[in-house]
């Protein structure tokens, strides 16, 4: 999940400035601007930032503004290319210790973001990076050709295809001087889970993985007056042999933020059988539909969180047995069920159950990674 968020956080995301320090990606969110900073040192280190309130200055230029700024969430670390050929990048921040980790599996944890998510996609991510490094852990956010508004022309396989390349990039860059391989957790959120469930059906290597917000697309666009007709053009398009077609797009309307394709709209938003890539958890599905999706994991370490007040659950549905049934499928022996109190989708409040998600997330990676 995580098409929902689409438009409540970004109204606008239409202008890409250049500034002395790096790249300042403004959009505007609950009546003022925001910015993603990506700030590029002399010495090619890196910080990137999020949700950081800036200034402009008196001095402007036709070539680019200069503003002040103050982070407000943060990490350190180094930019990488895990695709030459796409261009693809990762963010790699590392463990406080990585010298002593020559001789031994070092550890990693991959954060992989929702619909519309980049780098530092949550409040929560640059915290649990840092928690994660003071343990020896290394942290990688990775961007996809999915994220930001690439999500429109992408769909859940190529994410899978991409992770795997990223995979590849940690096993040969990382692997230890005596030939231990890395060790890896994954980390999803939203539509990121629905990442995960399709990567771990070809690869058994992982140490575990954590599954937050794993909520239905299909069931909040439902609630979207426009759905039903744009099911019915999408389905039109694909008869026609035209599903990779955009459909017509308002960037104003409250699901509008990328242009999107006729197949992965209807990845999204239309209940088949068998259900599309993206649709593994609406509470609709049968069990044995959820068993064809997630049996797998009974093999891996798996933390599921649910948040309580999940504003892209609609009100009718009942998640709380669906996240019972899904635990169920996932295996009770493998798989933990977190239940975040009074939580919203991005776990950006209350900070108790932020809190909370963080200590269980750590505690979950260090004794995956000690079982594995």
């Amino acid at each position: 999940m995580g098409f929902g968020k689409l438009g409540r956080t970004v109204e606008r995301r239409d202008r890409l400035d250049f500034v002395q320090f790096g790249w300042v990606i403004p959009w505007f969110s609950d009546a003022h601007w925001k910015y993603t900073v990506c700030c590029i040192s002399s010495s090619c280190r890196v910080k990137a930032s999020s949700d950081v309130h800036l200034h402009q200055s008196v001095r402007n230029t036709s070539r680019f503004r200069v503003y002040s700024i103050t982070t407000m969430n943060s990490m350190h670390g180094e930019l990488f290319m895990y695709d030459n050929e796409k261009r693809l990048v990762g963010f790699l921040s590392r463990a406080n210790d990585s010298t002593q980790c020559s001789n031994i599996a070092q550890q990693f944890v991959i954060f992989i973001g929702g619909l519309s998510d980049g780098f530092l996609p949550l409040e929560y991510s640059s915290k649990l990076c840092k928690s994660l490094n003071e343990k020896n852990v290394h942290f990688i956010s990775v961007l996809l050709s999915s994220s930001y508004t690439g999500y429109g022309l992408s769909s859940i396989s190529q994410d899978v295809n991409e992770l795997n390349l990223m995979l590849n990039y940690v096993y040969t860059h990382f692997t230890s001087n005596n030939q231990q391989k890395p060790k890896v957790i994954l980390f999803g959120h939203s539509t990121g889970c629905q990442d995960i469930i399709a990567f771990l059906h070809s690869n058994t290597e992982i140490s575990g993985c954590i599954l937050q917000g794993p909520v239905s697309d299909r069931e909040y666009l439902a609630t979207f007056a426009s759905t039903k007709s744009k099911i019915q053009l999408a389905q039109s398009l694909v008869s026609q042999g035209k599903s990779k077609h955009i459909l017509p797009w308002n960037p104003d309307a409250e699901d509008g933020l990328a242009p999107i394709t006729a197949s992965r709209y209807l990845s999204l938003a239309l209940k088949s059988n068998p259900p599309g890539e993206d649709d593994m958890f609406s509470t609709d599905l049968s069990q044995h539909e959820l068993l064809q999706i997630v049996q797998h994991l009974k093999q891996i370490p798996t933390l599921l969180v649910f948040s309580e007040n999940d504003e892209y659950v609609p009100t009718n549905i009942d998640w709380r047995t669906f996240a019972t049934r899904l635990h169920s499928a996932m295996g009770t022996d493998t798989t933990q069920l977190l239940i975040l109190n009074q939580a919203n989708h991005a776990v950006s409040f209350p900070m108790h159950a932020q809190s909370q998600l963080i200590s269980k997330s750590v505690d979950f990676i260090q004794e995956s990674f000690s079982d594995h």
